[in-house]
């Protein structure tokens, strides 16, 4: 992400206050990317994440675990519709972990 914010400079950094946990920090770099981190021992497993107010949309690749990840609109709203597989929506972090997410093309989140 630091990288891709040398290339674009006007790129916002916004930290999302969508997660309601006092362990947990989500953090995008416009809609590049994004990270989340978990620091407290608890797994963190949000079924529905609401990312209307952010900048993200699209499909982006965790960097570390190789995994995708799809934001889209669904009825007026912004959705984590798809979280390393197509069925698990939200997201899922373990606990003490951080994970890194890199801006894709859509069609790397429709692969099985």
């Amino acid at each position: 992400m630091t990288q891709r914010g040398k290339d674009g400079k006007n790129v916002k950094e916004n930290i999302l206050r969508v997660i309601n946990r006092q362990t947990a920090l989500m953090m995008e770099r416009g809609a590049e990317g994004f990270f989340v981190e978990n620091k407290g021992l608890d797994k963190i497993d949000i079924p529905v994440l609401d990312l209307t107010l952010s900048n993200l949309e699209g499909c982006y690749r965790e960097l570390r675990n190789n995994f995708t990840v799809a934001v889209e609109r669904r009825n007026g709203k912004k959705f984590v519709t798809r979280w390393g597989t197509p069925n698990k929506g939200g997201i899922e972090v373990q606990g003490r972990d951080a994970l890194y997410f890199i801006r894709e093309p859509f069609t790397q989140c429709q692969k099985i």
